[in-house]
């Protein structure tokens, strides 16, 4: 009979009365389950053990008189692998726990008054405080005051996943959740819903259940549900338009490996067409769409902001075609005229925009201007202001955004001059002066106050400088009748002269990048396009002097080569200790190419370094540099690119450090589609795309001989009589 808590009888074998703690039993009837029977220590010798015990005594039992020699003794048992253990013997009537032995303590009413824990025995000694509770290795600590150390200081954490990470935890460590972790955690699941409501709205967009009302609406639910978290209305209608801009990216995208750049170390023998200028190519165009005259250009990069700006000169007036081997043609059409409502969107791209945007506030123009992320974050506040000079309103589509969309209303008004303001974007500027022939008047444009501004920063004055040199060019190709005078450009309302063919010029930020292939891996670089030392042109031949390369142009190859067949030192001369004017990317390549060639240079002294710092620094980590231009371990992370010319600054950084991975190699479509192509077929690069050689099939048709007979020998068929 097995004794329960609490009492009542109850037949556990088939009606058998179980004893509770309330009576007693004898504890000799209580049966053992196929364990030997052990008698008292006096009768041990009787038993077939391995080994004998011999009886408790003070000598060989240390806690003898604790319980008695009569109670405790180590027994083993006989081949069932059992541990000692400790039999008290016939313990009678136990009447409850109260007569129950504990260890290294006396006997307790374990029923009666506990007192407490401060009078509850513990293991190893009599009775005591719990605050005097002892740790295992070390001694006494008062549990109810310093426990050692901050919760902070603590080594380990407790992750989100259910599972404890261990670290050094030193005293007073242990294992906990970190403050840090949870703000990861928290980022990492916003990102998560972001990327899956823009995977959902990409499906409403391609379902067509997206229209003008329906964004209004999903607008508006933002704004009240922002007012209950976000007090600020700006903050909240900015992080709308992030959220926004996000692009739907699949699981599958998401999963897929970095683009890993190891280029081949070996000479380069590149020989191909030189991509014509995108910008400068838009600025044909413009004059082209606008007066609707016949031209045409070819080896045009069709990015996807050539193309957008195509469909918006379309959108003004124009006729315009391209073809996907980089042919334009300008097909003849009455030209830009004022119109009613219209809406235009214009890329990603905001030359698109300040072109679109100058074509109609010179005539009366009623206009409704969109865009891509890229161009949704302008600040319109400046051009709004300048536009009212020409009698025409500047109003954002969604009240109190700063941004695209925007709506125009020209009334076409013009006065004889008007100031161009300093903070006004350089390219605006540049789209007034192409536009201005186009409106209803002569229109001067004073540049007073804008030149003043140019003044007193020499870098924005020196890229003036060379970016208005193609635009004039451009002008004067053309037989525009804009000039300048006094700090006033005379814009007199003209039609443009084409020739059948213009030659634009090469781009140069691209074809520097191909030109500076020899100054990292040797061989030769020979570019076929139209050349000119004007514009951004003038450039190269600067840079490809500071990085030790032989330049030359010949009627239409310009050729940059190495000095010898090994990779080439940066020279600096006495002259030439500063990098020439070129793009951040190109410049940040440079001095990463004098550091790994020996010669030392400052970057901090470059004019754009603590403009865009944090680029810089996380670009030359990325291929083995500090921010001091000294060798430190490479990041082996991937590297997301800001820019298309920064992802092609990395590709080229590949031949310092090989083995690099870039994120969004896609980056480039916009900038030129084919220099993935170049890039892999390198050191023979070839741009058109390889074909697939189809074997044909070997299998051919057998006819059997001897199967069907000739058909002279079929026989006739005969004719009956079914009914016979």
């Amino acid at each position: 009979d097995r004794p329960r808590f609490g009492g009542g009888d109850r037949d556990r074998n088939g009606g058998g009365d179980r004893p509770s703690f309330d009576r007693p039993f004898n504890r000799e009837e209580r049966p053992r389950f196929d364990r030997p029977q052990f008698d008292k220590p006096e009768n041990l010798e009787n038993q077939n053990n391995e080994f004998q015990t011999p009886p408790a005594s003070p000598e060989n039992n240390p806690n003898f008189g604790q319980f008695g020699p009569e109670n405790l003794v180590v027994q083993s048992a006989e081949g069932n692998g059992e541990s000692p253990r400790f039999d008290r013997g016939d313990r009678g009537d136990r009447g409850g726990f109260g007569d129950r032995p504990r260890f290294g303590g006396g006997d307790r009413d374990r029923g009666g008054d506990r007192g407490g824990f401060g009078d509850r025995p513990r293991f190893g000694g009599g009775d005591r405080d719990r605050g005097d509770r002892p740790r295992f290795g070390g001694g006494d600590r008062d549990r109810g005051g310093d426990r050692g150390g901050d919760r902070g200081d603590r080594g380990g954490r407790f992750e989100r996943a259910g599972k404890f990470t261990y670290n050094d935890r030193g005293p007073g460590g242990g294992y906990e959740r970190t403050d840090l972790q949870e703000v990861m955690d928290l980022d990492k699941g916003i990102l998560k819903l972001i990327a899956k409501r823009a995977r959902f709205f990409e499906k409403l967009v391609v379902a067509k259940m997206i229209d003008s009302s329906t964004e209004k609406n999903i607008r508006v639910a933002w704004e009240d549900n922002a007012a209950k978290f976000c007090r600020d209305p700006k903050v909240s209608r900015d992080l709308f338009l992030l959220v926004k801009s996000v692009e739907a990216i699949s699981e599958n995208d998401a999963d897929q490996p970095f683009f890993n750049l190891s280029p081949a170390p070996k000479p380069v023998q590149v020989e191909l067409p030189a991509p014509a200028s995108s910008r400068i190519a838009r600025y044909y165009l413009t004059l082209a769409g606008a007066s609707g005259k016949e031209t045409c250009m070819k080896q045009i990069p069709l990015t996807d902001s050539m193309i957008d700006g195509i469909k918006s000169l379309n959108y003004m007036g124009g006729n315009i075609r391209y073809e996907n081997d980089g042919v334009i043609t300008s097909l003849a059409t009455n030209g830009m005229e004022a119109g009613g409502d219209k809406v235009v969107h214009v890329g990603k791209d905001s030359l698109n925009l300040w072109i679109t945007l100058a074509l109609s506030i010179g005539m009366q123009y009623h206009l409704k201007i969109t865009g891509e992320n890229d161009v949704k974050c302008i600040d319109f506040v400046p051009v709004s202001h300048f536009v009212t000079q020409l009698g025409a309103r500047l109003v954002q589509v969604i009240p109190a955004q700063e941004g695209l969309p925007i709506r125009i209303e020209a009334s076409g008004v013009l006065p004889e001059e008007i100031m161009i303001p300093a903070d006004l974007p350089r390219d605006f500027v540049f789209a007034l002066l192409l536009a201005a022939p186009f409106w209803d008047s002569n229109i001067r444009f004073n540049m007073q106050d804008y030149f003043a501004m140019l003044a007193e920063n020499p870098a924005l004055q020196n890229e003036w400088n060379i970016m208005f040199e193609d635009l004039d060019d451009v002008i004067k190709a053309c037989e525009m009748s804009v000039r300048l005078e006094d700090n006033v450009f005379i814009c007199e309302k003209s039609a443009p002269n084409f020739p059948e063919e213009i030659f634009v010029p090469s781009d140069a930020e691209i074809c520097a990048s191909f030109f500076l292939l020899p100054a990292l891996t040797s061989g030769y670089v020979q570019l076929t396009g139209v050349w000119q030392e004007r514009g951004e042109q003038r450039m190269l031949k600067e840079l490809m002097e500071f990085a030790g390369l032989e330049w030359s142009v010949l009627d239409a190859s310009a050729r940059s080569k190495g000095i010898s067949d090994t990779p080439v030192n940066v020279v600096t001369t006495p002259g030439m200790g500063e990098i020439p004017y070129c793009p951040t990317p190109i410049a940040v390549l440079l001095y990463a190419l004098a550091a790994y060639k020996g010669t030392a240079l400052n970057l901090s002294e470059y004019a754009d370094f603590e403009a865009e710092k944090d680029i810089i620094v996380s670009y030359l980590s990325h291929i083995g540099l500090s921010e001091s231009l000294e060798k430190i371990e490479t990041d082996t992370s991937g590297w997301t690119a800001p820019t298309a010319a920064w992802a092609v600054a990395f590709a080229l950084g590949a031949y310092m450090r090989p083995r690099i991975k870039l994120v969004n190699p896609n980056i480039l479509n916009n900038y030129y589609p084919f220099y993935w192509r170049m890039y892999n077929t390198l050191p023979n690069p070839e741009l058109k795309k390889p074909e697939r050689k189809h074997e044909k099939s070997t299998r051919k048709r057998v006819i059997a001989q001897g199967v069907y007979a000739d058909v002279a020998d079929i026989p006739a068929p005969t004719y009956g009589n079914d009914d016979m």
